[in-house]
């Protein structure tokens, strides 16, 4: 599941709250697959991404789903200025989240295939 650095926020906004449940949930799901794989020879894995800040129009995009963006010239440019502060450190580029998440699956079956040769 895709999360976010968010999920680990203390905070009552939405956004963090659907993120940290979202967590929960996998971490949920983990512990249980975890002990049926000790009841079955089942080889599933279970990853939680939670990535800090992402380069995207994320929140601008959210944005233009609500008619006052398009509608309210001060409700606009608060967005843009909240999307320009949200990305002001760069945040992690899209692609470096991309490529850690095949990173990741490629070093799991990696370690999968040893485990067979040992076998």
């Amino acid at each position: 599941n895709t999360c976010s650095v968010s999920a680990q926020m203390i905070s009552h906004d939405i956004y963090c709250i659907t993120k940290h449940a979202l967590a929960a949930f996998t971490e949920t799901i983990y512990s249980e697959i975890k002990q049926s794989q000790k009841k079955c020879n089942e080889n599933i894995h279970i990853l939680c991404l939670c990535p800090g800040y992402v380069n995207t129009s994320f929140v601008k995009n959210s944005a233009l789903l609500c008619n006052d963006y398009n509608t309210d010239k001060k409700y606009k440019k608060e967005v843009d200025e909240y999307q320009k502060k949200w990305l002001q450190g760069g945040g992690i580029p899209i692609q470096n989240v991309a490529d850690k998440i095949f990173d990741t699956i490629e070093l799991i079956e990696s370690k999968q295939n040893e485990d067979n040769a040992s076998e």
